[in-house]
C-alpha cells in the first residue's frame, strides 16, 4: 500500500540509502529479498516439505521484480528531487515535514 499512497515517514526516509527514491521502494525490495532468503534458509535447514515454500519464494520474487519495474521506479521518483511530499493524511509521522 505504501508504494502507491506514499506516506511521508521521516524516520524511514532517514534510513533509506537511496536518497533519490522513496522509502517505500527500498522497503518493498527489502521485504521481497528477505522473504526469498527466509524460504531458502528454511529449505536448507528443514528440507522442502510443502508446496507453500515455492509459492512464498515466488511471492518474494514477484515483490522484488515488481519493485524494480520501470513504471514503479518512475512513480516513486516523481517529486523526490523537487521536494514535494506526497503526504497522506493520517500518516504516522508526528513531526511536520520541512521542505
Amino acid at each position: 500500500m505504501a508504494l502507491f499512497f506514499l506516506p511521508a515517514l521521516h524516520w524511514a526516509e532517514r534510513l533509506n540509502p537511496f536518497k533519490g527514491m522513496r522509502w517505500s521502494w527500498m522497503a518493498a525490495i527489502s521485504f521481497g529479498v528477505a522473504l526469498m532468503v527466509w524460504i531458502a534458509v528454511q529449505v536448507v535447514m528443514i528440507g522442502a516439505g510443502s508446496w507453500l515454500q515455492p509459492l512464498y519464494f515466488g511471492v518474494g520474487l514477484a515483490i522484488l521484480l515488481l519493485s524494480l519495474a520501470p513504471w514503479v521506479r518512475r512513480h516513486l521518483t516523481a517529486g523526490v528531487a523537487s521536494g514535494s511530499s506526497h503526504r497522506v493524511e493520517g500518516s504516522f509521522d508526528a513531526a511536520p515535514r520541512e521542505d
